[in-house]
């Protein structure tokens, strides 16, 4: 199939599920080419035929800025992107449009009124949170998903019941997991835990209110405090909150038991992942509403078969199983993730196995490829 893959920013370090994906459906033989507004670290993402129409303040984006603005209508309409958007259709004659993130699809403008091409939406989090405070935004999802051949996954069952509560019908939106390369993310060696030696805890992530880095780093101070013993809390990622958050530690006093790395390339967070015993992520509903659709990292650890420490929050529990692969706690329970540093070092688990059978991207990708098939041969029909 010929795919044509849209995002606005191609590609933040935190979207490799996007890059992932787009190279596991090209090994299944698909052929794919990307549209985007800006291309961001070429040198992580090195993905030919990705085609960068610039988004120029024109006449139509200011209106439609005016519009969002006045409570109007939802609208990002860019006639300088939207033309060359659709004049990239026309040349590519793509099978399947995939645009992710919901908010990104108004970018695209109408092409459906000239050229219904089967599309499906993927929504991650933002897109499906916070966005969906904006009643103009719910109204223009519901108008559509009306149209026939327009589909919508969701990265986990959190995500589709928002969806379904703003009333997009059930069978417009599939979970699609997405998944990880379990053969890239397999521990080469065994990591027993020695009671003689400190336990490392590690957590990979922006540094944005949604990842909870405050609330970890309160519980960790309050774990070395009960138990005066020697663990290291490290942090791989960087972003907004990376400053803010290296003075709370100095202000806890934590810095010889934790360590800010910044940015952290895939090799490196597998490298990570082997040196480590526990991988922590504390998510929580960010302030705007904005939260988790279920993040990639933890199936990346689960696959090195490191136990989890995480929170009751959005589709977290849909692969972490409390108390049988990894621990949660509420969102910003610092008293209850403190005691689960020691708790999970009693755990006895596996977590390998359910990545292995639901969250593998090779067969995910056959899954989501069998979802395009089926709205294209909609399409042909109907023609």
């Amino acid at each position: 199939m010929k795919i044509l893959v849209t995002c606005h920013g191609f590609l933040t370090p935190s979207m490799t599920f996007i890059y992932n994906q787009i190279k596991a459906l090209q090994d299944q033989g698909h052929t794919i080419e990307v549209v985007a507004c800006e291309r961001k670290n070429e040198h992580i993402f090195p993905l030919k035929n990705v085609h960068i129409y610039k988004e120029k303040k024109d006449l139509n984006y200011i209106i439609s800025a005016f519009k969002r603005k006045l409570n109007i209508e939802f609208t990002y309409f860019s006639t300088s992107f939207s033309k060359k958007f659709q004049k990239h259709i026309a040349t590519f004659e793509p099978d399947i449009i995939h645009c992710h993130f919901g908010t990104h699809f108004f970018r695209l403008g109408n092409y459906f009124s000239t050229n219904p091409i089967p599309t499906i939406i993927t929504f991650h989090g933002y897109d499906a949170s916070a966005a969906l405070r904006n009643k103009l935004y719910c109204k223009a999802l519901r108008n559509v998903f009306k149209q026939p051949l327009i589909r919508g996954t969701a990265v986990s069952e959190a995500i589709k019941s928002n969806l379904l509560n703003i009333g997009i019908p059930s069978e417009k939106i599939i979970v699609d997991y997405l998944g990880v390369d379990v053969n890239f993310f397999q521990r080469k060696t065994s990591k027993q835990l020695d009671p003689t030696t400190p336990a490392i805890f590690l957590q990979v992530s922006n540094f944005v209110e949604k990842k909870g880095h405050q609330y970890t780093l309160k519980a960790f101070k309050k774990h070395l405090d009960a138990t005066n013993n020697n663990d290291i809390l490290l942090f791989g990622g960087t972003g907004p909150l990376y400053n803010e958050m290296i003075k709370l530690c100095e202000d806890l006093n934590l810095c010889q038991h934790v360590k800010f790395l910044g940015l952290v390339d895939r090799f490196q967070v597998r490298e990570l992942m082997e040196e480590a015993h526990f991988f922590v992520h504390h998510s929580v509903t960010a302030t705007d509403g904005d939260t988790e659709g279920l993040p990639t990292v933890l199936m990346e650890a689960m696959a090195m078969d490191l136990p989890c420490i995480s929170t009751f929050h959005a589709g977290i529990p849909e692969i972490v199983d409390h108390g049988q692969n990894g621990l949660l706690v509420n969102e910003g329970n610092v008293e209850d993730m403190s005691k689960a540093f020691s708790t999970i070092k009693k755990l006895k688990c596996t977590p390998r196995s359910v990545v292995e059978s639901r969250f593998n991207l090779n067969n995910n990708t056959r899954n989501i490829t069998a979802i395009f098939e089926s709205l294209s041969k909609h399409n042909a029909k109907s023609k």
